[in-house]
């Protein structure tokens, strides 16, 4: 199990210099060794290892089966590799190392991108076969490693890393659809990064490059099977078994503690299983609010009762947001809005100063559960119109400033499900109308609104005849986990050189869900199978009214005015963006309204990111 950066090159002059240096640069995401080599003329790869199965030499990377040439760079872990290997050495095939490394490239070797759809576990890697003179780039299904191309003048590039592809004058801009998505949203979506001749490769997709002809196909993987199917297996046999596969062989393992359900279950399974747990939470003592830290009050007495050894981590100070904000971009190469983001930056920081390497999370129980307020409200509302048009924008869209009329939210719940208008009306920022106003004309509210459409409806993979909850889960999962959440999660946690693992998205308990909440009809929500399945989360007193690792934003924006000041001179002199609109959100944070206080902090973020590089 590797967690690692790699990149690639295909046609490249000098790109074994190129693979060198980009190599070196991403010594975060692999300490332990950085190795370039060129597979042939057309081809070199490059791994930065972070070892921690095999830790030996044997398995460091890049690998070439020395039987047929092949050659693998891979990031991430198979949590079925030892299952895999048997069938494999059923099939005569012999081993060398204790690696899944190995295991996957002699996998690839025999079934070609066949089945990937099998392997559980995150991944990113770029696979060379010999014979067919072919190179296959591939992501998992969840999007939990990132991967990262650039085709241009003939020549391809891949890494890890979106710094890897920084010419030397570099500038920290960002296109339009990537501005108008990090705004409505907070992050972007694959394919998009900030600079347009740089894409990611979508979870679950396989890129396949000829290099006899430089020809270039995609297909993807995720529809071959569909996540879901009867379990003879309890959920707790399953979390207990996906706990234990992802702490195999180490003893010193951290777990992300709040006083939620998800992070509590893991805490449980992880102290059955491991002789050295410390549990990690955050403390908040400049706060204007003493609901932050409700959370590490509850993580010390569940650690207490579960006998795990607690770390509060003092979280960051006002007068430090602009220098962690700074940070945590440098970190995500990328703007994202997530004011948590900043908090976690300063907890795997802590995390890494006292030497862990492995940390445990909760995330991605919320999605196949339905944890999330918005899943139960749409079991609440009847959708009875089932309104089909893409031009309800005006009809649909509240706005901030005027607190839109009751019809206007009212409609937007009549929105079919089908449509990806259903679920953007819960996770706007900045919403069409109300982006179009700080925008240029060229940027109208129909053009926003249609390229949002169009991004969400390019990423989801679909059965038919999705109930309302099912619907909006289903997009939780494949657009905000694996886009945000995991995202953010990867390189907060590699910028340490730290690897996450996150028990609730293995497959199989996804499976287990998916099939729980088919039986009950998507009834039962807010987390009603794992209280169901952990009693003894009631006596541990775990909070049921668990809002998610949140950041006093309010309390930075109104102790930074400064900061908020300068922002918005920077954007204001964008020819993008309509300078005297920008100027009403400067008072956001003496009104108040949560939903201004993200729109302010999303645009602080977004010229904080500008100004990276000048």
């Amino acid at each position: 199990m590797h967690m690692c950066g790699i990149v690639g090159s295909l046609f490249v002059p000098n790109g074994v210099a190129w693979a060198d240096e980009q190599t070196k640069n991403m010594h975060s995401r692999g300490p332990d060794s950085q190795i370039v080599k060129e597979v042939n003329s057309d081809l070199c790869m490059g791994v930065a290892r972070l070892a921690m199965t095999d830790p030996h030499p044997r398995s460091n990377q890049p690998m070439v089966d020395p039987e047929t040439g092949n050659a693998i760079s891979f990031n991430g872990e198979i949590y079925n590799f030892r299952e895999i290997r048997r069938d494999l050495e059923l099939r005569k095939v012999s081993f060398q190392t204790e690696s899944d490394t190995e295991v996957l490239l002699k996998y690839l070797t025999l079934n070609m991108l066949e089945n990937l759809e099998n392997l559980n576990g995150m991944f990113a890697f770029a696979f060379f076969s010999k014979s067919h003179n072919k190179v296959y780039l591939s992501r998992d299904k969840l999007g939990k490693k990132p991967l990262y191309f650039e085709n241009n003048n003939d020549c391809f590039r891949w890494s890890s890393s979106l710094d890897s592809f920084k010419d030397q004058n570099h500038k920290a801009s960002i296109s339009d659809l990537a501005l108008t998505q990090f705004l409505s949203l907070g992050y972007l979506l694959d394919p998009t990064t900030t600079k347009p001749e740089i894409e990611a490769v979508m979870p679950g997709e396989i890129i396949e490059i000829n290099l006899n002809s430089r020809q270039i196909t995609t297909s993807s993987f995720l529809k071959k099977k569909s996540i879901s199917g009867e379990s003879s297996s309890s959920l707790r046999k399953l979390l207990g078994d996906s706990v234990s596969d992802r702490i195999e062989g180490h003893q010193k393992v951290a777990v992300s503690l709040s006083g939620g359900v998800d992070s509590s279950i893991i805490a449980i399974e992880l102290a059955k299983n491991c002789c050295e747990a410390t549990a990690f939470t955050a403390r908040w003592t400049d706060s204007d609010k003493e609901r932050y830290n409700l959370d590490a009050d509850v993580a010390h007495s569940v650690s207490t009762k579960l006998g795990i050894r607690i770390e509060s981590i003092e979280m960051i100070r006002a007068s430090e947001v602009e220098d962690e904000l700074t940070k945590f971009l440098l970190a995500l190469q990328e703007p994202n809005s997530n004011p948590s983001g900043v908090s976690m930056l300063k907890l795997y920081s802590e995390i890494a100063a006292l030497d862990h390497r492995l940390v445990l999370t909760g995330d991605g129980s919320d999605e196949i559960f339905g944890g999330y307020a918005r899943h139960l409200a749409v079991t609440r509302i009847p959708n009875l119109l089932k309104l089909q048009s893409k031009n309800l924008g005006k009809y649909i869209y509240s706005d901030s400033r005027k607190y839109n009329s009751i019809l206007n939210k009212a409609m937007a719940t009549q929105v079919s499900m089908k449509s990806p208008l259903s679920w953007l009306n819960w996770h706007w920022i900045f919403n069409p109308l109300e982006l179009s106003r700080i925008l240029s004309p060229a940027m109208s509210m129909q053009w926003i609104s249609d390229s949002m459409v169009s991004a969400i409806l390019s990423i989801e993979t679909f059965p038919k005849n999705l109930s309302s909850p099912q619907a909006i889960m289903l997009r939780d999962h494949q657009v905000w986990l694996a886009m945000e959440s995991n995202r953010k999660l990867d390189r907060i946690s590699m910028n340490y050189s730290i690897e996450a693992r996150s028990p609730f998205q293995d497959d199989r308990v996804i499976n287990w869900a998916n099939t729980y909440m088919n039986t009950h009809k998507y009834k039962k929500l807010s987390k009603v199978a794992l209280w169901e399945n952990y009693p003894e989360l009631r006596t541990l007193g775990v909070r049921r009214d668990k809002a998610g690792f949140t950041s006093p934003v309010g309390h930075w924006l109104r102790a930074n005015s400064a900061l908020v000041r300068s922002s918005i001179e920077i954007l204001s002199r964008d020819p993008r963006f309509i300078a005297k609109e920008l100027h009403y959100l400067m008072d956001a944070p003496q009104r108040g309204r949560y939903r201004e206080l993200m729109q302010l902090w999303s645009l602080v973020v977004l010229a904080t990111w500008m100004q990276l590089g000048k």
